[in-house]
């Protein structure tokens, strides 16, 4: 019999977490985070609800989740759910993209499903690294290739528009570090993330129907 797995890995070189999640079955109730989240899908289809949009998630999609996107997802087809992601403190996530860009204002992903090969690419190797504790410069590398992928796939709107949906989380939704204490995990530290304000877009895929 398969059991569930949870893998949670700090790293000091990026001041970010990584984790894994393997052989899930049970749904995820409506929550959110404190931090940015970018994932891949390596197993398993799931409904994912975030906010009042639908999406079918399947194996090679990456997640974006912003600090405060309250999201729920369950599994289809009676399968097992793997997934790997980081979990990325917004002053780290300024600090990255004021490396990129010159502008040190956090992101605001539109998300939260996309299909682009290059960042799934770049995810995958970072999490490796992450989670074996090596890699120190390769590591920062693919940090920096995957967030410029990101934010050259969309723009950024005014701050005001960023006022507008600062305050969309708000209501039942549980804290992310309170599902993730639910059942075992290895975890080694936590970071300490928190929010941010700025947005860039992807190519999603809603459920269908």
């Amino acid at each position: 019999m398969n059991r569930e797995t949870r893998t949670v890995c700090y790293d000091e070189d990026l001041n970010m977490e990584a984790y894994h999640l393997e052989g899930l079955v049970r749904p995820f109730p409506s929550h959110f985070h404190e931090h940015y989240v970018i994932g891949y899908v390596e197993e398993g289809r799931r409904h994912l609800k975030c906010g009042t949009r639908e999406f079918l998630v399947r194996p090679g999609d990456v997640i974006l989740f912003n600090p405060g996107d309250s999201h729920c997802c369950e599994q289809l087809e009676g399968g097992r759910f793997s997934y790997r992601a980081v979990n990325i403190p917004a002053e780290v996530m300024a600090r990255f993209v004021r490396e990129i860009t010159g502008d040190g204002e956090p992101p605001v992903f539109c998300g939260p499903v996309i299909e682009n090969e290059e960042a799934a690419y770049h995810l995958q190797k970072l999490h490796r690294m992450m989670m074996e504790g090596s890699g120190e410069f390769e590591k920062e590398e693919h940090l920096l290739l995957l967030l410029g992928t990101l934010i050259g796939l969309g723009g950024r709107p005014s701050a005001e528009r960023w006022r507008r949906t600062a305050g969309r989380s708000a209501g039942p939704a549980a804290s992310w570090r309170k599902i993730m204490t639910a059942g075992s995990a290895s975890t080694r530290s936590a970071a300490r993330p928190t929010p941010a304000n700025r947005r860039f877009c992807g190519r999603s895929r809603k459920a269908a129907g």
